[in-house]
């Protein structure tokens, strides 16, 4: 175990899960996934302003609209604060509004081309390997970043501490997130941690703002089979 761990009590309706969908005009989709009974009224505070919607069929659809939106970007780390609430359930959160596309070979952020100006972050430290010491650790290496004038980091072969994208999103640092591969022949068992992960990981950090990408394998690790020269990869 290297990342935070903690219990929380949550009554017999709760919310499960939730992901924001943005878009520069200042329409934001807020789709959630609850535990109550169709007609539980789902309220979503951000900015000043109330939304709600309806649970039906294990989940509830909420449309949220900003004017005068505040776009995110590394140099406007902008984020909209407030809470989503389900009954005695309320879930305080964030997010920032931004739209990531790639057309013609260039990224573009919120519409316009953005040069990626980057490095790898493989973590380490002396006590914990992985763990990090404390809260201040993690929010010195992303202001780091910003002091050394890079605007991207790639976070290498593993799921980023939760804290830490916090850090990336309120300084402004886009994160290219690495799903854990594996350097061996893609067996069943390999290949099947593999595939229960991916998604898991994508869920949990999708409503960073500062993450734009994943990299799904690193180089070709877990993708090449046979021996020595003769590597090949599979038609999959």
């Amino acid at each position: 175990i290297w990342q935070t761990v903690w219990l929380e009590n949550r009554g017999p309706e709760y919310i499960d899960s939730f992901r924001f969908y943005t878009k520069i005009s200042g329409d934001v989709t807020l789709r959630v996934k609850a535990c109550a009974a169709d007609g539980a009224k789902v309220t979503a505070v951000f900015d000043g302003k109330e939304f709600s919607g309806a649970v039906e069929n294990g989940g509830a659809e909420i449309a949220m609209h900003f004017d005068d939106t505040r776009l995110w970007s590394p140099e406007c780390p902008e984020l909209y604060e407030g809470e989503i609430i389900l009954g005695d359930d309320r879930v305080e959160t964030y997010f920032g509004i931004r739209e990531v596309a790639a057309k013609n070979g260039r990224i573009l952020l919120n519409g316009k081309p953005i040069y990626i100006n980057g490095t790898l972050d493989q973590a380490f430290h002396p006590q914990g390997h992985f763990t990090y010491p404390d809260d201040k650790s993690m929010h010195d290496e992303a202001w780091r970043l910003k002091r050394l004038g890079l605007n991207m980091v790639r976070i290498h072969i593993k799921p980023e501490e939760p804290r830490k994208l916090y850090w990336m999103d309120k300084l402004g640092i886009l994160v290219m997130e690495d799903i854990p591969c594996f350097w061996g022949e893609p067996i069943a068992e390999a290949r099947a941690a593999y595939e229960a992960e991916l998604p898991e990981i994508i869920a949990r950090d999708i409503n960073h703002p500062a993450t734009f990408a994943w990299v799904v394998f690193n180089e070709s690790w877990g993708l090449l089979h046979g021996k020595r020269d003769d590597k090949v990869y599979l038609p999959e």
